[in-house]
């Protein structure tokens, strides 16, 4: 027989079985009509379950009920093992009592060490319990190793001169006993000291002197730890001795200096250059002139390896790559003048050629191209710096792939935005000059970089990211009506990060009229000088009265009364590109501007004689 089956707890209160429910429950654990059910077989049952015999059941019971009863007297049981199951009970709680109080200190031990380490190893919160992370921020506890005594600088300078004068002396005394033991080494230990002279030149100006792979001889290193490692392998240079003891910079056959040349040319005329450097230093020697050349050659044919990958990628923008020479278009589509940026390398030997007497705007915008080129290569040899020094992260089954470094765009930026200043800026000085001619006050305020503070620029960081940031620059037209001033604001906002196109966006801002965003300087142009002829018509408007009522959607006067056979019109028209204020009607024109002799009145007394 098997004993019930126990179920769980019930959600809800129970019903009472039914009597049919039980007796067929029975009727199958105990068999048919309960012939099988007798007291001594449940006696058994019981016994069985409980893996004690009748007898030892009774035994334990009495047991039970003799602890029962010296507990009731207050009867403890002695030191020694527990002889009943409240010291059994006592000792477990015991037991675990002590347990959980090393948990907790252990618990707390790990708490310390992971926020202790959380300083230099991100992956130590995980380790930090809740309670830790919520009451105190990660990182909050720091570590510094102090030496026991300070260091004295005075005295390591002091050390290291002696040093320095007994090494010398040394190499001095050689020399002495050289020259008197034999006259022939004499010719040698000139030329020894000589090159020793110019190795500790170079070392002294901060160049690493280092020995050649594979080799006795001793070279320089002059390249960028963060380079591309084909640039980063050809960062060393042999330092070779000649006849004369002097030092020669060896960087291997058919390897000559270059630098970033950069041309601005106008309708294929050129009329700017950025200037090399010149070989011919006065205030370096001729090796040091040399390494730090070739620094510049190595930094700059990086630059234009990594100019020319980004190229392939701006094809959309006009950027196209002619043998050796990347041209950058720069000036918006719509621009009359075609404008370009050559971009290549040159030897140094060539670099008369480019240099000038007196630099022009060209020129300054050429060497800002190639001064800016150079700032932002640089700043992403820090960031791959900044990232190597992290902690790694897991190794991946593909290695990452090299991203195109963001050099060109930003450039492209600088002269697209310099163009749609140019472009807004003349359309304002004519704007401005049309509506003089026909006695309507306005002031022009011209559209220009918007620099920052100099408190906002600490560092070359700082700079490249305000370069690769979004250029924004506002010209504004101020008109003054009859009854009030009137503010055309046109914004310019250049940035190639999302756009496939050499153009600008243009915000138009007008009172009375929504915002308009707008892609080329023409539809700005036109947009603009709509918003100013309607706000002419407004302010002719109100003089008019008597009827006259503006059409809200262009600059059109409307007279429409009882009796008239027809309805009397009058517009102002302003077209800023060719110079021209229109104010007409079906029956006559005041025309201001566009090479004509003006009207003897202005726009405001002209209304009289449209009327």
């Amino acid at each position: 027989m098997s004993p019930l089956s126990f179920q769980p707890w019930p959600q809800e209160k129970p019903q009472s079985p039914d009597i049919i429910q039980v007796l067929q429950r029975v009727q199958i654990e105990r068999g048919q009509l309960f012939r099988n059910v007798t007291e001594a077989s449940l006696q058994e049952e019981i016994a069985t379950d409980g893996d004690l015999s009748p007898e030892q059941s009774l035994s334990e019971d009495e047991e039970k009920e003799d602890d029962d009863n010296d507990k009731e007297f207050g009867k403890q049981s002695k030191d020694g093992p527990p002889v009943s199951r409240e010291d059994l009970q006592r000792a477990k709680f015991d037991m675990i009592h002590q347990v959980g109080i090393a948990h907790n200190e252990i618990m707390m031990a790990v708490d310390f060490v992971s926020l202790l380490e959380s300083e230099h190893a991100n992956h130590a919160q995980q380790t930090m319990s809740v309670a830790l992370k919520g009451a105190v921020p990660s990182k909050a506890l720091g570590t510094d190793i102090w030496e026991h005594m300070p260091v004295d600088e005075a005295r390591l300078a002091q050390d290291r001169l002696l040093a320095r004068n007994v090494k010398m002396r040394s190499l001095q005394q050689s020399a002495d006993d050289l020259l008197g033991a034999a006259k022939r080494l004499e010719d040698n230990v000139r030329k020894e000291t000589q090159f020793w002279d110019q190795m500790l030149s170079i070392s002294s100006k901060g160049w690493s002197i280092c020995r050649l792979p594979q080799t006795k001889g001793l070279g320089v290193r002059y390249g960028f730890s963060e380079s591309s490692a084909e640039f980063s392998r050809r960062d060393i240079a042999a330092l070779n001795s000649n006849e004369d003891g002097s030092v020669s910079l060896d960087r291997g056959f058919g390897t000559k200096p270059t630098g970033l040349k950069v041309t601005v040319s106008r309708n294929g005329q050129v009329v700017g250059k950025s200037s090399l450097p010149s070989t011919s230093d006065d205030s370096e020697t001729t090796l040091e002139a040399r390494i730090r050349h070739a620094r510049d050659s190595i930094f700059d044919e990086e630059l234009f390896r990594e100019m020319t990958r980004e190229s392939r990628t701006m094809a959309s923008l006009g950027v196209v790559v002619r043998g050796q020479t990347i041209t950058i278009p720069a000036a918006s589509s719509e621009d009359p003048d075609s404008t370009e940026i050559h971009i290549e390398l040159a030897p140094l030997d060539n670099e008369a050629e480019f240099h000038h007497g007196s630099a022009n705007l060209d020129d300054i915008t050429a060497q800002a191209i190639a001064l800016g080129a150079r700032l932002i290569l640089s700043q992403a040899h820090r960031d791959k710096l900044a990232k190597r020094s992290e902690i790694p992260e897991p190794m991946a089954e593909r290695s990452e792939e090299k991203p195109v470094m963001s050099i060109l765009k930003p450039l492209a930026s600088f002269l697209l935005h310099k163009s749609s200043l140019k472009a807004v800026n003349s359309y304002i000085a004519k704007a401005t000059s049309v509506l003089s001619l026909a006695g309507i006050a306005a002031t022009a305020s011209r559209a220009v970089f918007e620099l920052p503070e100099k408190n906002q620029i600490t560092n070359t960081t700082d700079l490249v990211s305000m370069l690769k940031s979004t250029m924004i620059s506002t010209g504004c037209l101020k008109l003054k009506t009859l009854s009030n001033t009137v503010d055309i604001n046109i914004q310019i906002e250049s940035s190639l990060a999302q756009t496939y196109n050499m153009n600008s966006n243009f915000t138009l801002t007008a009172p009375g009229d929504p915002t308009l965003r707008l892609d080329t300087i023409e539809d700005a142009a036109q947009s603009a000088d709509a918003a100013i002829a309607s706000a002419l018509a407004a302010a002719l408007a109100s003089r008019a009265g008597g009827g006259w009522v503006q059409d809200e959607r262009e600059a059109l006067l409307v007279l429409d009364e009882e009796g008239m056979d027809e309805m009397k019109s009058v517009w102002v028209a302003l077209d800023s590109q060719k110079g021209r204020l229109v104010l007409g009607s079906l029956q006559k024109d005041l025309v201001w501007g566009e090479g004509r002799d003006p009207p003897e009145v202005g726009l405001w007394d002209g209304w009289s004689k449209m009327i």
